[in-house]
């Protein structure tokens, strides 16, 4: 693998060198191969450009897992803008605060979330994009002023919001070094390649599964793969199966699930313990 310096080089590295190969798939869905999710990033920096955005701006993505959460990411820190991945599961009061505090002037959002959202936090947004199909939910801006920059190491990447478990939540700041730097160094602790393929079953908000189920595995060639509904048992045992994936990110929660239905009944069935 390439070493790193910014996400900038990340991505033109892995759509250059893999251009054909699957990138993306949602499970019985479509797949992206890294040429189209190249095509597609171009696509979405235009939208945010013709909002009137700018390098620097902040954009905020609140959405479920899919091939366009990673092109809407790279789209945005890629352009030299700052983008603000914010957790799913926080009420939509807490979703308004925390696009409030960002100072965020772009939001790419999937429906079901977007329904969380009030109509006075979408009224002072730029643009609202939404992450199905890269459609324009709503524009109050149009005005094309801005223009996108190369970023460097020292170039803030990412503003990422804590889950407020002992607190409110704080923006957590990140560089483009600080995500370069960690890529390099998984690739040598954990090193993977492009005949590699990954199940992803947290979501890409949270920092774990978006550093290295999507940057980490995006920079080597692999592929991966997303579900459609939530990480249950019933649900990803059959994904696992078709996938069979050689990479995979989990929490103790899901294991310990998928023990419960599956696995720990079977031994408790028995009434002969030896």
């Amino acid at each position: 693998m390439t070493t790193l310096n910014t996400l900038y080089d990340l991505l033109h590295n892995s759509v250059e060198k893999f251009a054909d190969k699957v990138a993306f798939s949602m499970f019985g869905g479509e797949d992206v191969t890294y040429k189209e999710f190249g095509q597609r990033v171009k696509q979405v920096q235009e939208m945010l450009l013709d909002a009137g955005l700018t390098a620097g701006d902040k954009v905020v993505i609140l959405s479920s897992s899919m091939p366009n959460w990673g092109v809407c990411y790279f789209a945005v820190v890629t352009g030299g803008m700052i983008a603000v991945p914010i957790l799913p599961d926080f009420t939509g009061e807490e979703l308004d605060t925390l696009i409030k505090h960002s100072e965020a002037k772009g939001l790419l959002v999937s429906d079901k979330l977007f329904t969380k959202l009030s109509k006075d936090i979408v009224s002072t947004l730029n643009v609202v994009i939404r992450t199905k199909n890269l459609g324009i939910i709503s524009q109050n801006v149009k005005e094309r002023s801005g223009e996108l920059v190369v970023p460097k190491p020292e170039d803030l990447a990412v503003i990422i919001y804590t889950s407020g478990t002992t607190s409110r939540p704080k923006g957590v700041m990140l560089t483009h070094g600080n995500l370069a730097q960690q890529i390099n160094m998984i690739y040598g602790l954990y090193p993977i390649g492009p005949e590699d393929s990954m199940l992803s079953v947290l979501p890409l908000s949270h920092t774990y599964e978006c550093s290295l189920g999507m940057l980490y595995v995006f920079a080597t060639g692999a592929s991966t793969t997303y579900l459609q509904k939530p990480p249950t048992a019933a649900v990803m045992l059959p994904a696992l199966k078709k996938v069979r994936p050689t990479c995979f990110l989990i929490v103790p929660l899901i294991i310990e699930k998928v023990f419960r239905s599956q696995i720990y009944n079977k031994f408790t069935s028995n009434k002969f313990i030896i």
